[in-house]
């Protein structure tokens, strides 16, 4: 199976209308290149309003993608709460998250892509993540890793945590026949590393410091060992907007979180992963000047 990869492509026809030209310019390649599956792994919108959902519902159809056995979507923080986009939005944007009703922002996402998620099995059925979707060899685990608002522990609304549920349903449902011999990825919004110290990113003390108040997820070593009982080879999600590769609990992930949102129309990047059994490789690809930029083999 063959699978691109992108994340944070933050869709606003009001204020990023540029990232719509950007994401046909990465479906051209996508679709003009064999790939098999095609995951976002969240903030799809920028402000989460439903015309940009619905924008990106009509440009999947366009390239014959709004299928569930083509395209898997998950939720990312953006999607829930929106974003701060002006300078009256820094005032009123707390508030405005203490409002959110955030369980119906959840479903409202579900049924934006409702067609995405059909034929995927719901462990939980009170609540559509997690959900578990087979294609191939592969089954793909969506989880929602937002937290709730709160004005202590999540206050820019970007914090991270799994509900104490999930952990539980998904150890059941792991052990599903089915799902057994498949190749398992799992797809959330947080991310798991570290900024380090590099000669390209020399604010990364600074950004070491918002990461560790505003932008972490919560309980991430219990998360990993929930990984490894699921016997999960692979994690793809986005949140911070730097590519990286990297290894955690013997687990890779991959964060595609500079897919659209880096300021340069030229680096477009997809991740884009071959799977053969339990075999994977790995390449980042430069879909406007079809290139690629790492090559790496599990």
């Amino acid at each position: 199976m063959k699978i691109a990869h992108i994340s944070d492509i933050h869709l606003s026809y009001r204020y990023k209308s540029h990232n719509f030209d950007k994401l046909i310019k990465i479906l051209e390649y996508v679709s003009g290149n064999s790939f098999d599956h095609l995951v976002i792994t969240g903030d799809i919108t920028h402000t989460a309003q439903k015309y940009d959902f619905q924008s990106l519902k009509e440009i999947l159809k366009t390239f014959g993608m709004y299928n569930n056995q083509k395209t898997t979507i998950i939720i990312g923080n953006h999607d829930i709460f929106g974003g701060v986009v002006t300078a009256e939005d820094v005032y009123n944007f707390p508030i405005k998250c203490k409002n959110t009703d955030y369980k119906k922002q959840v479903n409202n996402f579900f049924n934006h892509f409702s067609e995405l998620y059909e034929n995927c099995s719901f462990p939980d059925p009170e609540n559509v993540y997690p959900f578990i979707k087979t294609v191939g060899d592969v089954a793909f685990f969506g989880l929602n890793s937002i937290a709730e608002y709160s004005y202590i522990k999540n206050p820019l609304a970007s914090n991270g945590k799994l509900c104490k549920k999930d952990f539980t349903v998904l150890k059941t449902a792991v052990n599903s026949v089915e799902i057994k011999s498949k190749f398992k990825i799992a797809l959330i919004h947080h991310h798991f590393s570290r900024f380090k110290k590099d000669n390209v990113h020399l604010n990364n003390y600074f950004w070491n410091k918002i990461e560790k108040n505003t932008m972490k997820l919560r309980k991430k070593n219990k998360i990993l060992k929930l990984f490894k009982t699921m016997d999960v080879k692979l994690v793809l999600h986005g949140h911070i907007h730097i590519y990286s590769d990297y290894l955690k609990s013997g687990i890779h992930f991959i964060n595609a979180g500079n897919s659209i949102e880096n300021g340069n129309e030229k680096e477009l990047l997809i991740n884009m992963i071959e799977i053969d059994k339990n075999k994977m490789t790995s390449n980042q690809v430069n879909p406007l000047e079809k290139r690629i930029f790492s090559h790496i083999n599990y």
